[in-house]
C-alpha cells in the first residue's frame, strides 16, 4: 500500500518537476500503471491506523530495566549489561514474558536514554550546570619552605560542581602534567566516582595547542588520560575566564580560608589529608544561593559520577638524557646528578610528580632514585654522595643542584671568601657524614659557630654531644645524713686565716 510521502512524492515529481509516468516508474521502482494513478489521478492518501500495542507484561518491569540501563551509563562499554542479560535478571523476579518482547523495550530505551545524554551534553556545552559537572583549574599561593624559611610559590588544583557548591582541592609544588593527573586521580578516589563532564581552562600539560575556538590539539597524556576515565572535557575560550567562573571562585575561596596564614608544608600529602578535612567541614554550610546544605546538593551530583576503573591511573612521564660530564642529566630544566652513570651514557628517566628514577637506556637497571629539586628535603639525599663531588672542585660547589636544599647553617659554612677553607669545610662536613646524618652536622655547626671553634675536631665533639645529649637526671645521694641535709654554716671565721688578710679588731 502506498503511504502518504511516497504519493505526495509522485505527485511532486509529476507537478512541479514535469517527470513522465515512465520516468517516476523508473525512479522509484513502481509499475507504470501505479504511478500513472497516483500521479494523474485524484485518489487521497490516508494513513493507516496504528494498532496500538499494549504491553501488559512488561509494565510492571518497565521501572527496572530504566534503572538498570542508567546505572549501566556510569559503568565502562564492556561491562554494561547486555538485552540478554537483563531477560535473565527479569527472570529471577517474576518476569514470564518472552526475551524477544525484552529485546525490543531495551533497545526502545537504550535510544530514549542516548537522547536524554545528548541533550545533557548540549547543556552541558552552553555551560550550564546540570547535575555532575565540575570544573578544574589551579591556583598559586604561597608557602613556608621549612629548610630556607623562606617563602616560596606552590599551586592548588581545584575541582568544583557548580550545582553543589562541592569543592575538592590537593596541594603541589608544580603545575605540570604528573601533578594535574596525580591530583585529579586522588580527588576521583575521595569523591568515590569520575565527574561526566569537566570543563578545563586551556592548562599546558591538556593543551598543546588552541587552533580554534572550538578545537583544541591535545597532549598524549592527557587524551590517555581522559580515555582511563571515560570524562567528557570541554574548554574554556582564551580569555574568557567567567566561562569557567565558580572554579575561579573556588580558588580564591580555598586560597582565603584554607590557605592563609601563609602555611608551613613539609609534607605534601600529610598537608593535602588536613585540607580535605576543612574542606569536608566547609560542605556542611547551606548553600549560598538555594538555601539547602551542600551535602545534600551534593548527593544529586554524586549520584551522577562515573564509576572508577579497577586500577587507577598512573601518572608517570617517560624520557630520555644523556649523561653529561659532570654525570648529570637535564629533563625539563631540572639537573640530577646519577653517581653510576658515566658521561655521554644514554638512559631513560620515569618522571612522577615528587620523584625521578634514572635507568639504564634498555630500562633493566635502576641507576638513581631521586626527589624532584622541587620538593627537595634534605634528609632525603645521600650527601656523602653528592659532596664527594666537591672535595677537589670547591668551587664549583656554589653551582650544585641540591645546595638548596642544605639547612641555611651548613650551606653558610661551606661557602667561605677563599677557597683552601672551602675544600678544608667540604673534607670536615664529609668526615662529619660518615656517623651523624646533616640535622645533626647542621646543629653541630651551629654551636660552632657560638662558640668560635668550627675545626673539625670540635665539630665532631659538638655533634657527638648533640646527638647523645639528654638533659641528666639529678643524682640521688643515699650516703649524707638527713640531719646536715641543707645545712649552711657561717664560714666567714675562716677568711681571717687567709694570707694577707688584715685583722681589725
Amino acid at each position: 500500500m502506498m503511504s502518504v510521502a511516497q504519493a505526495n512524492y509522485i505527485k511532486e515529481l509529476r507537478e512541479k518537476e514535469g517527470a513522465s509516468i515512465s520516468e517516476i516508474a523508473r525512479r522509484l521502482n513502481i509499475s507504470w500503471q501505479t504511478a500513472k494513478k497516483y500521479a494523474d489521478g485524484n485518489i487521497e492518501v490516508y494513513p493507516a491506523p496504528r494498532r496500538s500495542q499494549s504491553r501488559p507484561v512488561m509494565d510492571s518491569y518497565e521501572e527496572f530495566i530504566m534503572a538498570w540501563l542508567e546505572e549501566d551509563e556510569r559503568k565502562r562499554r564492556n561491562q554494561r549489561r547486555t538485552a540478554q542479560k537483563i531477560y535473565k535478571q527479569l527472570r529471577g523476579i517474576g518476569y514470564a514474558g518472552s526475551e524477544r518482547t525484552v529485546r525490543v523495550y531495551v533497545a526502545k530505551m537504550r535510544k530514549k536514554l542516548e537522547e536524554k545524554m545528548r541533550k545533557r551534553h548540549e547543556q552541558f556545552i552552553r555551560l550550564e550546570h546540570p547535575c555532575g559537572e565540575a570544573q578544574v583549574d589551579f591556583g598559586e599561593f604561597y608557602a613556608l619552605d621549612s629548610y630556607s624559611n623562606k617563602e616560596i610559590r606552590r599551586y592548588h588544583l581545584v575541582m568544583s560542581f557548580p550545582h553543589s557548591n562541592s569543592r575538592y582541592c590537593c596541594v603541589f609544588p608544580a603545575q605540570n602534567s604528573e601533578c594535574l593527573f596525580t591530583g585529579l586521580t586522588m580527588m576521583f578516589e575521595e569523591i568515590g566516582g569520575v565527574p561526566p563532564y569537566i570543563l578545563f581552562d586551556n592548562l599546558r600539560p591538556v593543551v598543546k595547542k588552541i587552533v580554534s575556538k572550538t578545537k583544541r590539539d591535545l597532549t598524549d597524556a592527557f587524551l590517555d588520560f581522559a580515555q582511563k576515565y571515560r570524562f567528557t572535557y570541554k574548554f574554556c575560550n582564551p580569555g574568557s575566564g567567567w566561562e569557567k567562573g565558580h572554579t575561579e571562585g573556588s580558588v580564591g575561596y580555598i586560597r582565603r580560608n584554607h590557605l592563609t596564614p601563609i602555611p608551613l608544608i613539609d609534607d605534601f600529602m600529610e598537608f593535602n589529608k588536613s585540607l580535605s578535612k576543612g574542606l569536608s567541614e566547609d560542605r556542611k554550610q547551606l548553600h549560598y544561593k538555594k538555601k539547602k546544605p551542600i551535602e545534600e546538593l551534593w548527593l544529586e551530583d554524586a549520584s551522577t559520577l562515573l564509576d572508577l576503573p579497577e586500577t587507577p591511573y598512573e601518572a608517570v612521564s617517560g624520557a630520555t638524557a644523556v649523561v653529561n660530564k659532570y654525570g648529570e642529566v637535564k629533563v625539563r630544566g631540572e639537573v640530577y646528578h646519577v653517581p653510576k652513570a658515566h658521561p655521554k651514557q644514554q638512559v631513560f628517566i620515569k618522571l612522577r610528580w615528587d620523584t625521578i628514577e634514572v635507568f639504564d637506556k634498555y630500562c633493566e637497571v635502576q641507576l638513581c632514585k631521586s626527589p624532584r629539586t622541587y620538593v627537595l628535603k634534605a634528609d632525603d639525599i645521600d650527601w656523602a654522595g653528592e659532596l664527594e663531588i666537591y672535595r677537589y672542585k670547591p668551587r664549583a660547589i656554589e653551582q650544585a643542584t641540591y645546595l638548596k636544599a642544605l639547612p641555611a647553617i651548613v650551606r653558610e659554612y661551606l661557602l667561605p671568601s677563599t677557597l683552601n677553607e672551602r675544600r678544608e669545610r667540604v673534607r670536615n662536613v664529609l668526615s662529619l657524614l660518615e656517623n651523624h646524618t646533616i640535622s645533626e652536622v647542621a646543629k653541630a655547626i651551629q654551636k660552632g659557630m657560638d662558640y668560635n671553634t668550627l675545626d673539625l675536631a670540635s665539630l665532631v665533639m659538638l655533634a657527638g654531644y648533640s646527638k647523645h645529649s639528654e638533659t641528666p637526671k639529678p643524682l640521688t645521694d643515699p650516703w649524707t645524713p638527713f640531719s646536715v641535709v641543707g645545712w649552711n654554716p657561717d664560714l666567714t671565721a675562716y677568711d681571717y686565716l687567709s694570707p694577707g688578710r688584715v685583722h681589725h679588731e
